[in-house]
């Protein structure tokens, strides 16, 4: 019987099913039949829709003519006509249904011996009176009726009509039968044949019989005979028959008692007695059917069976866990949660007894044709979905849940739900859409550092694998939209799956609820985010922007009812909508220029900063919000030169809010923090004004740019810059500088006492700065008055309170709050590499990035550095004073130490970890201005800031390398006195190292005399350097101009992806890689030119200089890669490493690279970035030093480092294996190998296949102690060892062969060295120590080989 498919069962068990079913050739449930229609006469005959697969012919049937019509009467004639028997007994005896032609077929049974019961004695006269006590008639089998006799029968029973106790005896009687025939003996009489109805008397007698004969005839048939018999039996027999044969024996064993219960019970299973089969077979259910309910006359167990009450859960396996569980709000449920069931959350699943709803039921759930169930499916889904991201499953569960969900397709289940044709559905879709796409802690954090220095520039939340770029978007052809997802959802929601169409559609058409249209303006705001590319599809989506200006960002609406919620958001403006706009001017100029010229932004700004917040007769937190993110998108399009109008016309407001947030400041007034947010990001909006004044007045208007985007196609000439000249903000600084004052009074009272926001501070500090900074190259500048005027604000206010214990204590608090010390640990599993995030901030955990924190010190000690040192460019006199009371500042400099540790850190490449990178910038900036004594620790500090850029701060890596990296001020280590000191106590490198070149000359430098070289050539590699880096000099440019605030040269304010840094740890090392790449082919002519030997020099010098006094700066990077790189010096060009600056400087770097805890560290089985493998690069190093190397010992020496016995033997297989030819020219004496031998011979070689290859070598004289002496030695050791080690029983044959050879070899002088080898020494002769007479166990070995040789000259022996 085929059983029916079940759950978790794969499509390969359905066909696996189907092909069962076929091979069994039954016949199917269903046949697709088309039905006639009665109302055409022919219809009846017409079969052309009978599906009849198994009759269709294998080849093309051959044409022939048509049979002519006929009727159905003609047609029915000739067929019967045709199916008239000849003969007329034939046709009697098939047509014959009399009664004689049933009856002479039976076979009377013997009944002789048969019992025959009586009837039942009863002691009423008569039988008791039936009445009817029937309510309502009842149905038999099939449907039929039930006459009321039969229905009080079944009510009553067999009891009243006298013949229960009949049945009684006669199932008593067969009960004794069988308990007689299962105790016979099985081994003496047949379990099958009993004898019933062969004979009255002699019916034992004739089964006897039977059984003889039975036994007999298998008694001369074969083993082999027997079983085909069997198995042709078991074929013919029902397989229910011959289990249940099988089982007889077993059965036999069983008790009486046990025989009679399960006959009972058998015997009730097949009565018509419906009482007494419920009380026998539903003991267990929850309740007993009465006879008065309807449609209970058949009872349902496997239904009555969820009546119960539920088994009390149980946690599951520890290492296995169970499937998790969430509520209707997303919480997670215990295993072993007791959840009354009047929560809704128990229902027919899996686990019934367990609450709540696993992730792959609400999976089905959404699918349900019940809208109630997909609605709630799609709720419960969004609202787990945000659990996670908030890191509310931490720790609780095995599985991430966000990345299983995308795997599993969520995406497309939740596109397909934007599709339902119910609203509810729908909107239950875009909220979970939201959930999963957006992250709203991220979006709250870049809100905060908008004010911040460099805030608004925001990072491109494009996957780093996605095959997109700002120009536009690649995709492979071959690839369907699952592939496409599992790289980037974004992408494949916009250019697969009609996204941005389907929102559309719903914004417009179904115009939903508030909440519902904020989801959906902050899913277009995390689209925006994704790239340049994604938020040009959205600007040039014809219609949106449009839709969203009319409805969401109107210039005139209805007056709303301030106490109440809004629900109805259509006509009335949503600070969710001009969030959307400010991602899209992000992402670039042009779009901005268009927001501005084609959609009216300009008016909006107007509009809704000219008001109140308290006036705008909306809720005064959405008011405000609302003008807050109107001044955040103001201040982009004036970071690009753009709507500088807006200032003119507002000039009188913009001074009204500046006054009055003095006036509250000065009054001593609490400013909740929404208040000084929005001031703070007007005073951000101010300092752009102020940039764009000091913009010369010559620039010409927005054009787009040639390396803008090639998709670009309106014309933006229509905008052009505003007419904004410098003496229009001129009177800011006086009221933005009595603010600052009162900010920093504030800030030395009392901030010790009690802390507060610094947004504010930070924004008045950044606008004072910004001031300074352009007012140079004004008309109109007066030194004298600026210069005072610069004194004045220095010693009155910025240093008395630097000075104070207010500023103290927000200098104190660097450490507790930064991402690089603070050790918080913010990764988490639930990460999507398709759907890249910020990870800011868990609020299910209470955490937040230290960097980010409320009391923060970062953004304000920036701005304050950044001052200091705006300043000192201006005023040159004052750097002295600020050198001192500033960056010499005890809590900076402990600070900066901390830093110098560079623990390891894992938030060091998150992304707002820039604040602090930026912060440390100027604090480095400021100690180039003056050297101190801490100028070492200040210049491993720039070197370790160099590795933590994000791309965006090319400008600070330019700058850092510039002026701080190569500075020899900043390398203290090279101005000391003792440096000559030191050169004298150290030994020659040519004594120490032994090493001489392929041109005959002696290296005769010190170390210290190459860390001298290197000092004086600092100018040199700066320039090699900078010149390498050249390729970003476009990059370089863009970021330039952000850090500058150049607002005509600012094209985007998008940078590339997150989580990746500007430069690799092995920075340093990249010049000569670039040498590798380019004149890497093996056995070139020629010489390099000698700028690119000076470029290989320099970088050499400059590693050796770090490994010497930088060492924690390399000590990221693996001894491995830096062989690797070193390398490269080998292959690129064929006689660069001749030359004797880079020879010298490859010697100096090997004997750093061969000292023991670098050895012990090498693994040159790692991967390597850049390569596929080490085992590549090695092969192409060994055929360029059979090319040119001319026997190079140096060259040699790098060689040997991956032979060393620790390491995987492929990489010694390729010497002794396929580049023989090295043997002939590796001449290194052990005496001046750096690498100790031991490392050589120790442990002993295992592998056999190399064994084979020492031992050939030396037979052939491949390998002499004359030409390689260092691989002659180690071929002898391991031979030797291998000869005389008696423990391995595996390689009998290969040492047999071995001395065979070695007892008739004629080179008497490997043959001594490889039987008397005793240990290394490299005082005598070939390095090695022979013994004169072989110890006992060798001399006995040895002996016995020798008389085995002599018996057997052949070597034809087993041992």
């Amino acid at each position: 019987m085929i059983r029916r498919p079940k759950k978790g069962e794969t499509e390969e068990d359905l066909l696996k099913f189907q092909q069962e079913f076929l091979s069994s050739g039954k016949d199917s449930a269903a046949n697709v039949v088309k039905r006639t229609d009665k109302r055409k006469p022919d219809s009846s005959g017409d079969a052309r829709d009978q599906v009849q697969m198994e009759a269709f012919p294998s080849s093309v049937p051959t044409l022939e003519p048509a049979p002519s019509k006929k009727s159905k009467f003609q047609a029915a004639q000739e067929k019967a006509s045709t199916d008239i028997e000849d003969d007329p007994y034939k046709r009697l005896d098939k047509d014959d249904k009399h009664m004689a032609a049933i009856l002479s077929h039976i076979m009377e049974r013997d009944t002789r011996n048969a019992a025959v019961l009586l009837p039942r004695q009863s002691t009423q006269p008569f039988p008791s009176v039936l009445h009817r006590t029937v309510d309502k008639p009842t149905s038999g089998k099939q449907g039929k009726k039930m006459s009321l006799f039969a229905q009080q029968m079944a009510q009553s029973g067999p009891v009243q009509f006298g013949v229960a106790l009949q049945q009684e005896v006669q199932k008593h009687g067969e009960m004794l039968d069988k308990k007689s025939y299962f105790e016979q003996d099985s081994g003496r009489t047949s379990k099958i044949i009993h004898g019933t109805g062969l004979s009255a008397s002699l019916a034992d007698e004739e089964a006897q019989k039977i059984h003889s004969e039975n036994l007999k005839q298998m008694a001369s048939m074969t083993e082999q005979e027997i079983l085909e018999e069997q198995k042709k039996l078991l074929e013919m027999l029902d397989p229910k028959l011959v289990e249940y044969l099988r089982n007889l024996k077993k059965d036999s064993k069983s008790s009486a008692e046990a025989m009679e219960t399960s006959d009972d019970s058998a015997d009730t299973s097949s009565s018509k007695k419906g009482a007494k089969k419920m009380q026998k077979e539903t003991p267990d259910l929850p309740l007993v059917p009465e006879k008065d309910w309807l449609h209970m006359d058949k009872i349902e167990y496997d239904k009555l069976e969820w009546m119960k009450e539920l088994p009390p859960p149980v946690t599951g396996n520890s290492k296995t866990g169970k499937p998790a569980r969430f509520d209707f709000q997303g919480n997670l449920l215990q295993a072993d949660a007791d959840i009354p069931v009047t929560k809704g959350l128990h229902h027919h699943g899996d686990e019934p007894e367990r609450a709540g709803y696993s992730l792959e039921e609400l999976f089905g759930l959404a699918r349900s044709t019940n809208i109630q169930q997909r609605t709630l499916a799609l709720h419960t889904l969004a609202r787990v979905v945000t659990k996670a991201k908030s890191g509310g499953f931490i720790g609780l569960i095995q599985t991430p849940v966000l990345p299983s969900i995308i795997d599993a397709g969520v995406i497309f289940l939740l596109r397909w739900s934007l599709d339902d044709s119910v609203d509810a559905v729908v909107f239950a879709a875009v909220s979970a859409m939201h959930a999963l796409l957006c992250n709203m802690a991220d979006e709250a954090c870049q809100d905060r550092v908008t004010s911040w220095f460099q805030g608004q520039t925001v990072a491109s939340l494009r996957p780093s694998s996605a095959e997109s770029s700002e120009d536009g978007i690649e995709e492979k052809p071959d690839e369907n939209d699952a592939d496409v997802a599992k790289k980037d959802l974004i992408l494949a929601l916009v250019t697969r799956m009609r996204f941005l169409q389907r929102l559309f559609y719903i914004l417009k058409t179904r115009r939903p609820q508030a909440v519902t249209v904020v989801q959906l303006l902050d899913i277009f705001t995390r689209i925006a985010s994704h790239s340049a590319a994604m938020a040009y599809e959205i600007v040039h989506f014809p219609g949106l922007i449009d839709l969203i200006v009319q409805e969401f960002l109107p210039t005139a609406w209805h007056s709303l009812d301030t106490t109440k919620p809004v629900s109805e958001v259509y006509g009335v403006p949503l600070p969710a909508a001009l969030r959307m706009v400010r991602k899209i001017c992000q992402a670039g100029k042009n779009m901005a220029a268009i927001m501005i010229a084609n959609h009216n932004l300009r008016a909006i700004l107007l509009r809704y900063i000219a008001v109140t917040p308290r006036d705008m007769q909306l809720p005064f937190k959405e008011a405000s919000s609302l003008q807050t993110e109107s001044f955040r998108v103001w201040r982009i399009c004036l970071s690009y030169g753009l709507s500088a109008e807006i200032y003119v016309d507002l000039y009188s407001t913009l001074v009204k809010y500046l006054q009055t947030t003095q006036q509250r400041l000065t009054g001593d007034l609490a400013l909740p923090d929404d208040d000084l947010n929005k001031d703070a990001d007007m005073l951000s909006c101010l300092e752009s004004v102020i940039l764009v004044a000091a913009t010369p007045q010559n620039v010409p208007g927005f054009t787009r740019s040639q390396d803008g985007m090639d998709m670009e196609s309106e014309s933006s000439d229509c905008v052009t810059s505003p007419a904004v000249i410098w003496s229009h903000v001129t009177d800011l600084l006086q009221p933005v500088t009595s603010c600052l004052k009162f900010v920093f009074n504030r800030i030395k009272d009392t901030y010790q006492f009690k802390k507060f926001d610094l947004q504010f501070a930070t924004s008045c500090v950044n606008m004072v700065a910004t001031f300074y900074a352009k007012l140079e190259n004004q008309p109109g500048y007066n030194p004298v008055d600026c210069l005072q005027q610069i004194e004045t604000f220095l010693y009155d206010v910025f240093l008395p309170c630097w000075k104070s214990l207010g500023f103290q204590v927000v200098r104190e608090s660097l450490s507790k709050h930064s991402n690089l010390i603070s050790g918080l640990d913010h990764s988490t599993e639930e990460t999507m590499t398709s759907l890249p995030e910020l990870q800011t901030s868990f609020p299910e955990r209470d955490l937040t990035l230290p960097v980010l924190s409320p009391h923060s010190p970062f953004p304000f000690l920036t701005a304050c550095l950044r001052l200091a040192y705006i300043i000192c460019k201006l005023h040159k006199g004052l750097i002295d004073e600020v050198h001192q009371e500033v960056s010499m500042a005890e809590d900076l400099v402990s600070y900066m130490k901390k830093i110098s540790l560079d623990k390891p850190s894992p938030l060091r490449n998150n992304y707002f970890t820039r604040f602090e990178n930026i912060f440390q910038f100027y604090v480095i900036k400021l100690q180039a201005l003056k050297v101190s004594h801490h100028a070492s620790l200040f210049h491993q500090c720039g070197l370790q800031l160099l590795t933590r850029l994000h791309h965006g701060d090319e400008h600070l890596a330019h700058d850092i390398l510039s002026t701080v990296i190569f500075n020899p001020h900043f390398i203290s280590e090279g101005k000391d006195e003792e440096l000559a000191c030191r050169s004298m106590a150290e030994m020659k490198l040519g004594e120490t190292t032994h090493l001489r070149s392929a041109t005959q000359e002696e290296i005769t430098v010190t170390r210290s005399q190459l860390m001298q070289d290197a000092y004086s050539c600092l100018p040199s590699i700066r320039t090699t350097y900078l010149t390498a880096f050249s390729m970003w000099e476009k990059s370089v440019r863009q970021s330039r101009s952000r850090h500058r605030q150049v607002p005509q040269d600012i094209d985007m304010f998008l940078t590339s992806q997150i989580g990746e840094f500007l430069l690799p740890c092995d920075w340093m090392y990249l010049p000569l890689v670039d040498l590798f790449n380019k004149f890497s082919t093996v056995g070139s002519s020629g010489s390099l030119p000698p700028n690119l030997v000076t470029m290989a020099s320099d970088v050499l010098r400059w590693v050796f200089l770090l490994e010497c006094w930088r060492p924690n700066i390399l000590a990221s990077v693996s001894v491995t890669l830096k062989i690797s790189r070193v390398m490269c010096a080998f292959m690129a060009g064929n006689d660069l490493f001749l030359e004797r600056s880079v020879h010298c400087y490859l010697a100096a770097l090997l004997r750093e690279y061969t000292k023991p805890v670098l050895l012990d560290k090498m693994k040159f089985d790692e991967p390597i970035p850049g390569l596929s493998s080490f085992y590549e690069l090695y092969l192409s190093l060994l055929e360029q030093y059979e090319a040119v190397s001319f026997g190079d010992s140096l060259f040699g020496s790098y060689i040997l480092l991956p032979m060393q016995q620790k390491h995987e033997s492929d990489l010694r297989t390729v010497i002794w294996g396929e580049k023989p030819g090295i043997l002939r020219s590796l001449f290194l004496p052990v005496k001046e190998l750096l690498i100790p031998i031991e490392r050589f011979l120790s442990p002993d070689e295992s592998d056999v296949d190399l064994l084979k290859m020492y031992f050939g070598h030396l037979m052939s004289q491949t390998v002499r102690a004359q030409w390689s002496p260092l691989m002659y030695l180690i071929a002898v050791h391991h031979v030797n060892r291998f000869l005389f080690y008696t423990h391995d029983s595996t390689n009998t044959d290969l040492r047999n062969k071995m001395w065979n050879r070695i007892l008739v070899c004629k080179l008497e002088e490997v043959k001594k060295h490889l039987i008397y080898y005793k240990t290394v020494d490299t005082d005598a002769d070939f390095s090695m120590a022979l013994y004169t007479d072989l110890p006992p166990n060798r001399n006995k070995l040895f002996k016995m080989r020798k008389e085995l040789m002599t018996n057997n000259p052949l070597g034809l022996h087993s041992k």
